[in-house]
């Protein structure tokens, strides 16, 4: 009966170890190969959506440094810019990943000129959408800090 309970633990504990080491919280900790910069650094300045800059993220956050940091950042405040219509996507996606959201909110920095800063700012405080008040309270804490 004891070796059956230690077996579950170990098994439980397994999984617990398995369910947390890979995922985007943890991705400072996750080396990042060349192929996969390489990769991130190509597809991070041109995500077209919300929907693609989250799957990039979930394959690539722990390549988040120098260019590919750039990249995300650029398709970041370009979607803040251009795509802002499309708010409520990245609510959907934010509310379901924190991280993801820490993630954007990083990636509105001081890199980003000031006229972007400023549509982005008259985006979030005209048109954010009912559903996305956090984020947008997040976006423009981070415009203004």
């Amino acid at each position: 009966m004891r070796h059956k309970k230690v077996h579950r633990v170990v098994i439980f504990t397994s999984l617990l170890l398995s369910l947390t080491v890979f995922t985007p919280a943890t991705a400072s900790v996750m080396h990042c190969t060349q192929k996969e910069a390489k990769r991130a650094e190509i597809e991070s300045s041109a995500l077209p959506n919300w929907s693609a800059l989250y799957e990039a993220y979930r394959n690539y956050a722990h390549c988040d440094d120098g260019a590919v940091w750039e990249g995300y950042s650029e398709s970041v405040v370009r979607l803040l810019v251009r795509n802002f219509s499309e708010c409520e996507k990245l609510c959907e996606l934010t509310n379901v990943d924190n991280y993801f959201e820490q993630f954007v909110i990083r990636h509105i920095d001081d890199t980003v000129p000031r006229e972007y800063l400023d549509k982005i700012m008259l985006n979030v405080s005209t048109n954010c959408p009912s559903k996305a008040k956090h984020l947008c309270y997040m976006i423009k804490t981070a415009i203004e800090s």
